[in-house]
């Protein structure tokens, strides 16, 4: 029998493209979820109005300040606010203004929200890390 002993070069076998995908794609499994992240998601659910998705990033509680009222809620309270303020208030879109941390670790967003009224709206939140991820713990929505 002949005797094989062949030395497998990996670096030009495994171009470095195909290292960097498989590295990203096993370093974003189970990784906590960045505060860019959040805001980025927040984000586009404002720009479409979907409030189920916005909901998804809500703490316990929510201090919510509408044109209409303010006040502490439920997650789920917080959400059917949001649903009939969006009815009333259509979404046209989004504008992220400015975004930041704050020194205990928080995050924040500033935004204009436009509806398909004319109206347009400041919105700012403030966004927590509880348990390992970042939830919304502030919520305002007032008419410019």
């Amino acid at each position: 029998m002949k005797n094989c002993n062949h030395t497998i070069n990996l670096n030009a076998r495994i171009p470095a493209f195909y290292i960097g995908v498989l590295f990203i794609i096993l370093t974003s499994f189970g990784l906590p979820q960045s505060g860019d992240d959040i805001v980025v998601k927040i984000s586009n659910a404002l720009n479409s109005g979907d409030v189920q998705v916005l909901s998804k990033h809500f703490g316990n509680t929510i201090d919510l300040t509408l044109p209409d009222g303010e006040g502490t809620y439920s997650n789920k309270q917080t959400e059917q606010l949001l649903k009939a303020f969006f009815k009333s208030h259509p979404v046209k879109s989004f504008n992220l203004d400015h975004r930041g941390n704050s020194n205990d670790g928080s995050k924040y967003m500033i935004g204009t929200l436009k509806s398909t009224s004319g109206k347009s709206f400041r919105f700012y939140a403030l966004i927590k890390k509880q348990a390992g991820t970042y939830q919304v713990q502030q919520l305002e929505l007032e008419e410019e």
